[in-house]
């Protein structure tokens, strides 16, 4: 009997010893499941569809990644630093589906103290594109960034989270911001959000915040679209109310065309400074849809009617009791500005073209010039714009396209404001043909017009600016040497004084 003691201990021993094995297995099988749950293939075939030179598959990629497992994290921060703002946009847009507090809290950190000021800016972007209860005190953060880009992105992203205290934060950022871009963006929220219109004067935002801080009703966005049928077409317009003049005289009125295929958000709200001065009446071109009930895509483009439009832009000027209006446009868009001017000659100041060419021809040997890059995409717009590519006039096409010219105007191809662009801007026309202007060789026409051309850009019209001089004597033409497409972006400080300094010598301002 002795003898079994030592035996019955040792089979309790292997009893505990297997009772402790059941105990480990769930969680030694746990741990292999962590390590083998797919999760790391799921990942390897991102990387892989991220090696592709196509931004289409790498756009299909981020359906991949779930956002709530934290291995995501990584590789989508790392695609903030891409050198293709498409890209860039995206990872942002997916990290801003982040909703599970912890790495919700890990990307505000991120804004805050990430050594990459591209990976600040596109946290910032992503908080702008679905911000979060808690964002605000990050991108108040932001505001004070060492780089401009992270503070305009924080600047836009506050309109988007709206609170007295990132206002106030914002109204005392405006008195100390030395970059002009940053500046017009924080008074584009501001206005925004409180419907006041102060501009860029931050003495007179803290005035009037130390008056109303306890009964301004913030609002979001006090834009009211007005539509209505002007010369028979369906027209969209907003206006924004005019600062008092500095000089005492009557104010002008500005009509600004939103490019084809875009709406006015390309240009606000750099453009909104024009108020000072003006009130200003942006128009959204009609679609070709609403205006032929052609679709733009299939067969031959349809004909934009423009003489329609020019009638409807007359008829907006008589709503407005004006006497007399100036005209803005970019690219393709300044033929109708143009055809206005040459129709309505009393009835119009003068006319500024952003990026745009006199006439079909000039279009065509820019598009010529373009056809010449050293970029595979690029080359392939121009040939497909010029028909000397097979390739079906679909909404792929379409796309792909808006894309490439997006990019073509960015003096860096990261910037994230063209993801803002791309998401918020975009109004696709499908293909349209534009009506050319066809000169009198003898044509005068004294309408000043002020030029601005892109001089980093193969796009711009300006090789053929003898056409400019010949039929507009009164001209001004600016290159604007470090722009491509965006030179009230590129260059706004000398923009305005361009802007101004003709004004002036017109005696309009």
């Amino acid at each position: 009997m002795r003898r079994s003691i030592p035996l019955l201990l040792l089979l309790l021993l292997l009893l505990l010893l297997l009772l402790l094995l059941l105990l480990l297995l769930p969680l030694a099988g746990g741990a292999v499941h962590a390590e083998g749950d797919g999760y790391e293939k799921i990942l390897k075939r991102f990387d892989d569809f991220m090696e592709s030179g196509s931004l289409d598959r790498r756009a299909r990629a981020f359906d991949l990644l779930d956002l709530e497992n934290p291995r995501s994290l990584p590789p989508l921060r790392k695609l903030l630093t891409d050198k293709h703002w498409y890209i860039r946009g995206l990872a942002a847009e997916k990290l801003a589906g982040v909703t599970t507090p912890a790495l919700r809290a890990e990307l505000r950190l991120d804004l805050i103290t990430h050594d990459e000021f591209i990976v600040r800016e596109g946290i910032a972007l992503a908080f702008a594109l679905s911000p979060e209860k808690g964002d605000a005190e990050a991108l108040v953060e932001g505001l004070a960034d060492p780089d401009w880009r992270v503070r305009r992105m924080a600047a836009i992203a506050l309109r988007e989270i709206v609170s007295k205290e990132s206002l106030e934060a914002l109204i005392a950022t405006l008195s100390k911001e030395k970059d002009l871009r940053v500046a017009a963006n924080i008074a584009y929220t501001l206005r925004s959000v409180t419907g006041q219109n102060f501009g860029r004067n931050a003495k007179m935002w803290a005035d009037w915040w130390k008056r109303n801080r306890d009964t301004a009703a913030l609002q979001g966005l006090d834009e009211e679209v007005k539509r209505r049928k002007l010369g028979k077409l369906p027209l969209e317009t907003i206006t924004v109310p005019p600062r008092t003049s500095e000089t005492g005289k009557p104010l002008l009125d500005i009509f600004i065309l939103a490019p084809l295929g875009w709406t006015h958000d390309v240009y606000r709200p750099y453009l909104d400074d024009l108020a000072k001065y003006a009130r200003v009446t942006y128009v959204r071109l009609p679609r070709i849809q609403e205006l032929t009930g052609q679709s733009g895509y299939g067969g031959a483009a349809p004909t934009y009617p423009v003489g329609n439009l020019v009638k409807a832009l007359e008829e907006l000027r008589l709503e407005l009791g004006k006497n007399r209006v100036v005209i803005l446009a970019e690219g393709a868009t300044g033929w109708i500005a143009e055809r206005y001017a040459i129709r309505y000659k009393k009835r119009t100041a003068a006319v500024i073209i952003l990026n745009g060419f006199i006439d079909v021809r000039s279009y065509a040997m820019a598009l010529g010039r373009l056809s010449r890059s050293p970029n595979p995409a690029e080359r392939w717009v121009a040939r497909t714009l010029t028909s000397r590519n097979d390739v079906e006039h679909n909404e792929a096409a379409h796309r792909q396209i808006a894309r490439v010219m997006l990019t073509a105007r960015q003096m860096d191809s990261r910037d994230s404001n063209a993801f803002l662009l791309w998401t918020r801007a975009r109004d696709p026309q499908g293909f349209v043909t534009v009506p050319d202007l066809r000169f009198n060789p003898r044509a005068k026409i004294e309408t000043p017009i002020l030029f601005f051309f892109g001089g980093a850009s193969r796009l711009s019209g300006f090789p053929e600016a003898e056409l400019i001089r010949r039929h507009f004597p009164n001209n001004v033409i600016a290159v604007m040497h470090e722009s491509r497409g965006f030179p009230y972006i590129s260059e706004y400080a000398e923009f305005y004084r361009i802007i101004e300094g003709f004004l002036d010598y017109h005696g309009l301002r």
